[in-house]
């Protein structure tokens, strides 16, 4: 019960940033642009979640209804494959919800929320997914993870006195990372312990110089390396501000405020990944709902260039997914005013 307390309070609180004094405008940044390549038909109806590619095949965390699923798919939108096992044996996916950490060659990694592992599939030449075999976390909870290509596993973790766990693939746990100073967490009152877990969450992207650390409550982005069997921290930043038509607009819904923020979908999946060894993370603000921007970041922690993307009039999506052996940008429309997908369809596309 605690661990859905807790994770609830992180979706409802996350991504605000409150923007203050004197910002930058977003054009005086170097831009590219992203422009759309292609639309595919799906011939099943999928919410994808993420999107990666492994040889032919498209590899999709499909979670309609909240039903998770590992789908295959060719280039053409033909789905191959399908693996949605229920329950909480080997391979199987529980009650909560599933995530992508990352592929490696033909290796998809999964993680799984309600049951508190990792998995890992095969998928052959053929598209099919074969389950190959998986590791529980011996202490704390997941809830985020991601893949470097240095083979690590870096694990975002809660209702521990670490907050990041580092793993190799076969499920040994290398090191924790544990913030500096840290309250005496058997003293804490229950509301204190979520509140101090929401703003401590810290979510991993991993390049090949560096991991850089998300602190969604707090606003923070540590830019961390490994080094002897830890993470240092080379550099910690708030949130960026910046001003600008692009986060401008007349897409405001109801009340809600015209904040920048990182740019998420309902079920707060949050658009960001590694691109030629720099951070990528998008944003957006309420009122500007038919524009979406990327910044990048390298290694140390340095803001050095953005893109930006203007979504087809009346249309947005709450989140670019990256699909890193084609370098393009994958996400699935929906009307401008409305959080309804459409899921029979993706839009393909590229940097310019």
């Amino acid at each position: 019960m605690m661990k859905s307390s807790l994770y609830l309070v992180i979706l409802v609180l996350i991504f605000s940033a409150c923007r203050t004094g004197s910002v930058p405008d977003i054009d005086s940044l170097p831009s590219s642009t992203i422009t759309e390549v292609k639309r595919i038909s799906l011939s099943q109806e999928m919410d994808i979640e993420s999107i990666d590619k492994t040889g032919e095949y498209y590899v999709v965390l499909d979670s309609r209804n909240h039903h998770y699923a590992l789908v295959t798919m060719t280039e053409d939108g033909l789905v191959t494959d399908r693996y949605d096992r229920k329950g909480k044996g080997p391979g199987e996916f529980g009650p909560g919800d599933i995530f992508t950490i990352g592929c490696d060659g033909n290796t998809v990694y999964l993680g799984d929320r309600g049951v508190n592992k990792i998995m890992r599939f095969e998928i052959t030449s053929q598209g099919e997914i074969r389950f190959q075999d998986e590791f529980t976390l011996g202490e704390g909870s997941i809830i985020a993870a991601a893949l470097g290509g240095d083979g690590r596993i870096y694990c975002s973790i809660i209702e521990g006195p670490a907050f990041l766990h580092v793993y190799d693939k076969e499920g040994t746990l290398l090191g924790r990372f544990v913030p500096a100073e840290h309250p005496d967490f058997s003293s804490m009152t229950k509301q204190e312990l979520m509140d101090y877990a929401a703003r401590s969450i810290f979510i991993p992207l991993v390049s090949r110089d560096g991991v850089l650390l998300f602190g969604f409550l707090g606003k923070r982005l540590l830019f961390t390396r490994w080094e002897k069997s830890a993470l240092s921290v080379i550099r910690e930043e708030d949130y960026p501000e910046l001003k600008g038509e692009w986060f401008e607009g007349e897409s405001r819904q109801g009340d809600e405020d015209n904040e920048l923020s990182l740019r998420f979908s309902p079920r707060g999946t949050v658009a960001f990944f590694t691109r030629q060894d720099d951070y990528w993370v998008l944003i957006g603000s309420a009122e500007a709902r038919d524009k979406a921007v990327l910044l990048s970041y390298n290694s140390r922690g340095d803001l050095v260039a953005t893109a930006r993307y203007r979504f087809p009039e009346g249309t947005t999506s709450p989140v670019l997914l990256y699909c890193a052996p084609d370098d393009t940008l994958i996400y699935q429309e929906s009307p401008l005013d409305e959080e309804d997908r459409n899921l029979s369809e993706i839009v393909v596309c590229a940097f310019q």
